[in-house]
């Protein structure tokens, strides 16, 4: 049990760990999603909601790990998504409270923004190759399997347990066989044109837009390898239990792209060069702008933007690193739209 224990904790301690820091990865002049002077950063009510919010934090992870010790052993399976998704829903309550304490101190953004002379770069970080890669290695696992297709039991694995032992079955068919590469494809096309879409209007730093097509390409890498070593076990493995050493890699590779983001986002300038008007006299005389040219009363709750005079359909993120969609733009019901349609879609396909 307690190897079980700690194989099914490892992805959870990162997140944990990233839930906890999360309010460092924000520009200087913000503080959990409200404009605020530099200075306030360092003051005794700054340090008061900073602490109040991570005190919060390491409740909702210790009862996570705690209810994860507990599902574990009453051999209650069916509850182990509980534990998973409770730091994350608790640390969103925790925000909402700091944004709401942190609003007493707001002052008004000044309204500038600096610009780079520089033609907007709209060339994927890294080049093209490496975004084809992902697909390559889906494609290639998929043309091996479909060449050993007389070599696959009639039933397949499709889900293990803590210790990699099969769990669930499913009998040979096109759709249980390509599903798990089908949705890794999905998922990539949909980085790709996520990037697609930040590289061509988004609002935000060039340094931030880099950093999250790294983000998205790392996602797309680790989502193929794994994917595709799954697919491979399921159907050329037979009932063999999977080694508990592809667990921890797993989690191992989790724990590196979160290493990845946060220290690519401690070298971003997160006061740096920004998409928009430049008032060239007022920073020449030093005057920098103050905040990112929102109102903060368009975030709600400090993690939802809305603002329908704003055209731009994904705007850079007030605490954390990356972008988050605009609400108030009528294109990002179609974004919601797809996370709703794909998953039924993948559902249909597993029946084919």
């Amino acid at each position: 049990m307690r190897t079980t224990w700690i194989l099914t904790a490892l992805p959870l301690v990162p997140v944990c760990a990233l839930l906890y820091f999360l309010p460092s990865l924000r520009r200087r002049d913000q503080f959990f999603a409200v404009t605020v002077a530099p200075a306030f950063i360092a003051s005794a009510a700054a340090r008061r909601i900073l602490r109040n919010y991570r005190r919060q934090v390491l409740i909702h992870s210790a009862l996570a790990l705690g209810g994860l010790a507990v599902i574990l052993g009453i051999d209650a399976p069916r509850w182990m998504i509980l534990p998973l998704v409770w730091p994350v829903a608790g640390s969103m309550f925790a925000i909402a409270g700091a944004h709401r304490a942190a609003l007493r101190f707001a002052t008004p953004p000044t309204g500038l923004r600096t610009a780079s002379l520089q033609p907007r770069s709209r060339a994927l970080p890294g080049g093209r190759l490496l975004w084809i890669v992902p697909f390559l290695i889906l494609g290639v696992t998929a043309g091996f399997i479909a060449l050993q297709w007389s070599e696959i039991p009639p039933r397949i694995a499709t889900h293990w347990g803590a210790q990699g032992e099969p769990v669930a079955w499913a009998t040979r068919r096109i759709g249980s066989v390509f599903l798990p590469l089908i949705i890794s494809a999905v998922i990539c096309t949909m980085n790709l044109v996520v990037m697609r879409e930040i590289l061509g209007g988004a609002r935000g730093s060039p340094a931030t837009r880099m950093l999250t097509g790294h983000i998205l390409l790392a996602t797309s890498y680790l989502i193929a390898s794994i994917s595709s070593g799954l697919a491979l076990r399921s159907t050329l493995g037979g009932d063999k239990p999977i080694p508990s050493g592809l667990g921890i890699a797993a989690a191992c590779m989790i724990a590196g792209v979160v290493a990845l983001i946060v220290t690519s986002a401690k070298r971003a300038p997160f006061r740096g060069v920004t998409d928009g008007t430049t008032d060239a006299g007022a920073v020449a005389g030093g005057d920098l702008p103050q905040g990112d040219g929102s109102a903060d009363r368009h975030w709600l709750g400090g993690m939802i933007y809305y603002n329908r005079d704003d055209p731009a359909l994904f705007v850079e993120k007030r605490i954390g690193i990356g972008y988050d969609l605009n609400f108030g733009n009528p294109r990002s019901w179609l974004w919601l739209a797809l996370l709703i349609v794909l998953p039924l879609a993948a559902l249909l396909l597993s029946r084919l």
